[in-house]
């Protein structure tokens, strides 16, 4: 084999190894940011469980509120 030859082997084997290893890289960042975000997702699904509950809890005391009003309407204007 030439020297040159030798020479376009190398490098060519050099780029592979330098690709893989970036490669290898942006993966093992790639998922460190997919986990980032993924714990922020789960926080935030938590916050939204909480707020339907107390949502929930407001529409209840809502309807409560509005039965009373209606009732003391009724019980004032007597019945009919």
């Amino acid at each position: 084999m030439s020297k040159d030859l030798i020479a376009i082997i190398g490098v060519g084997v050099s780029l592979a190894g330098l690709i893989l290893y970036s490669q290898h890289n942006l993966r093992s960042e790639m998922k460190a940011e997919f986990n980032i975000h993924l714990e922020a997702v789960n926080g935030l699904r938590e916050d939204v469980g909480q707020l339907q509950e107390r949502v929930a809890r407001q529409e209840g005391l809502m309807e409560g509120l509005r039965d009373a009003i209606i009732g003391s309407r009724e019980l004032v204007a007597g019945p009919g």
